[in-house]
């Protein structure tokens, strides 16, 4: 189909989607997957489009990820940068163990656009890997939040992996060693004048989002391996550690804060998915002693990490369907 086509069926000017750099709001993100998928009659639209993506990069960000030395440095900066080409959802990168986790946490209440988005990104990330690095890679699983459907055949067929739906978050698993591979023909010389252009970009674009929705976002996968000291949050985000903080001050909160928010956060949702030990959860939202952590959480709740698992059980769904390569 055209791109014109999908356009008029949506209702929207084809100037919408002309320009590489442009965003567009969640609402039209759904008129265009619900024209594409009246006009072609297929339901998987979202997982077929990220997966034909065969073209390259012609955006800033592209540019960033082409540039530099590997595939997990891409990763890091096409986390750092996406909100300059799509808002719609938030890609986190964190290890575990030999995996490496890719976790796409998605904007919008809508089950038809949370659904075509995250098999777009889940499969779009999929061929980005391959272009950036040249090599026919696959993931060692990918897992969808939304209901397992009908036809879980197509999936192995457009994508010839382990599907698992219904799971807590929409994340794409890979082995550790994948983040070592080598981009193609990284530029040292363009990387640093494209980083330039998208740290203004970002300060123009987004000058007047909330710092602590920022840090909250960038701690949540680091909190493993221990908070990140502030100094290195702050040069992640091309900025001093006192303006870091005064910025915080001004938003009526502190890094020490933000930290908490984000175990807490950290720590319900792995509660929550019933899967793991207490001394499991303890570790990942960045404790060195179960003791401690059940003396935060107790703080937290009012309840200690046992008893407000207790209370959840009752409101437990079912089990996730399964579907794995054969």
């Amino acid at each position: 189909m055209s791109r014109a086509a999908v356009c008029r069926a949506a209702g929207l000017p084809e100037s919408l989607v002309e320009r590489p750099d442009d965003r567009v709001g969640l609402r039209d993100v759904l008129r265009l997957f619900e024209a594409a998928t009246a006009l072609s009659g297929e339901e998987l639209c979202g997982l077929l489009s990220g997966a034909a993506i065969d073209k390259g990069f012609s955006h800033l960000v592209g540019c960033v990820m082409t540039n530099v030395p590997s595939l997990g440095n891409a990763l890091e900066r096409f986390a750092a940068l996406e909100r300059l080409i799509d808002s719609t959802a938030r890609t986190e990168l964190r290890m575990r163990g030999a995996e490496a986790i890719v976790s796409i946490s998605l904007r919008g209440s809508d089950p038809r656009l949370v659904r075509r988005l995250a098999e777009y990104r889940a499969a779009g990330c999929v061929a980005y890997a391959r272009l950036l690095s040249g090599r026919g890679i696959l993931p060692l699983r990918i897992e969808f939040a939304h209901a397992r459907p009908c036809a879980v055949e197509e999936y192995r067929r457009i994508l010839d992996c382990e599907f698992l739906f219904g799971r807590a978050e929409n994340r794409i698993v890979a082995s550790a060693s994948v983040l070592g591979l080598p981009v193609r023909e990284p530029n040292p010389e363009l990387l640093r004048l494209f980083e330039s252009q998208a740290a203004a970009a970002s300060e123009d674009l987004f000058a007047g989002d909330s710092l602590s929705r920022e840090l909250f976002a960038r701690i949540m996968p680091r909190l493993s391996a221990g908070p990140p000291a502030i100094g290195d949050v702050a040069r992640d985000l091309a900025l001093g550690v006192r303006t870091l903080q005064e910025r915080l001050n001004r938003e009526g909160t502190s890094y020490r804060r933000v930290v908490d928010e984000a175990r807490k956060a950290s720590a319900l949702r792995y509660i929550g998915e019933g899967s793991l030990a207490i001394g499991e959860i303890a570790f990942l939202t960045g404790f060195s002693e179960v003791s401690a952590f059940h003396r935060r959480f107790k703080r937290w709740s009012g309840m200690t990490p046992g008893e407000y698992r207790d209370s959840l059980l009752q409101e437990r769904e079912p089990d996730s369907a399964a579907f794995a390569p054969r």
